[in-house]
């Protein structure tokens, strides 16, 4: 399914869009957007927040600023959904989720890129690389009212990309990206 671009200029507003946080956030179907050209990126996972594993329950490996800051310029923040690999852990490449925002649940006063890798690592890997392809957009970031709608519609963007990514011959972009 081929759609346009995906490069909005990202909104400066660590809120969202107000209008777009009262919509009412029906069940997905599988017409999500994929990007006309995937985002790779690399680099050391760093210390978060602290919150993925901790307070949700969802552990997330995390890009350091320089890595954030090579996104495109007019990249939209949001969750979105692909493949990533961690080469010192294994060669395997695994589904992923990335939120790439402000989070605004938590208000935080600086972007980050939060992957939450669908695989049980049996440790933390701070320090080693990470390397993630942005293949498609699931949805904006929203505010919520309370952690546990927080955890719930990760949990649905997780089940959500797990779905879409095998609607899709991957082949070709792990052949590119993740094969060295």
């Amino acid at each position: 399914m081929s759609s346009s671009p995906l490069l909005p200029i990202i909104n400066p507003d660590k809120c969202g869009d107000e209008a777009e946080q009262k919509i009412e956030r029906k069940p997905r179907s599988l017409t999500m957007l994929w990007l006309d050209h995937p985002i790779f990126l690399f680099g050391d996972v760093v210390k978060g927040f602290g919150r993925g594993s901790k307070q949700l329950g969802i552990p997330t490996a995390n890009f350091a600023e320089s890595v954030i800051k090579s996104l495109p310029k007019n990249f939209k923040t949001g969750i979105y959904f692909g493949l990533a690999q961690v080469p010192s852990y294994s060669q395997e490449v695994f589904n992923m989720v990335m939120s790439c925002g402000w989070n605004p649940f938590y208000q935080n006063e600086k972007l980050s890129a939060e992957t939450h890798i669908i695989h049980d690592f049996p440790n933390e890997f701070y320090g080693v690389e990470l390397r993630v392809l942005i293949a498609g957009y699931i949805r904006p970031e929203w505010n919520f009212t309370h952690v546990k709608h927080l955890i719930k519609a990760i949990k649905d963007d997780i089940a959500f990309a797990e779905k879409t990514i095998c609607t899709k011959d991957m082949a070709k972009w792990k052949r590119m990206f993740f094969e060295s």
